[in-house]
């Protein structure tokens, strides 16, 4: 859990994310990380009917990003880092093994390592970086400063 928070501070570039990453090096409990950055930097955790695209997509595409729950083999953290119109770009740091799918491709960035599908991403089904059930939806947004 801990190395998503990191990427996630690197890749909105926090001016004092060193600082920050100290804050949570060697937690692994969300909640604890979460009550850690809170003071420094604004975060909103988006849970159930809660979460919304529009929402996402305004922080994400402002300089922020999110942290999203997804399906892959089980409950899987990814960061959210752009959302298009029909696509949402995701870095999993934490999966090597995926070899795509009709709506998931594979991409090669700093930033963006799957693109998923719109269709695949608000999906109630447990599919490949899919929310899942609506209600068991999660989302942390980690907003620019």
């Amino acid at each position: 859990m801990n190395n998503i928070f990191i990427e996630a501070l690197n890749f909105v570039n926090y001016h004092n994310k060193d600082e920050l990453i100290g804050k949570i090096t060697g937690i692994n409990d969300k909640d604890e990380i979460l009550n850690k950055l809170a003071p420094y930097i604004g975060i909103v955790k988006l849970i159930g009917p809660k979460v919304n695209l529009q929402v996402i997509g305004e922080v994400v595409n402002n300089g922020g990003c999110a942290i999203a729950k997804v399906y892959r083999n089980g409950i899987h953290y990814v960061l959210i880092t752009e959302v298009e119109n029909l696509d949402i770009c995701v870095l999993d740091i934490n999966d090597n093994d995926f070899n795509g799918d009709n709506y998931v491709s594979l991409e090669d960035s700093s930033y963006c390592n799957r693109r998923v599908k719109m269709v695949r991403f608000i999906s109630n089904n447990e599919e490949d970086y899919a929310l899942m059930n609506v209600m068991d939806r999660e989302v942390i947004l980690l907003q620019k400063d």
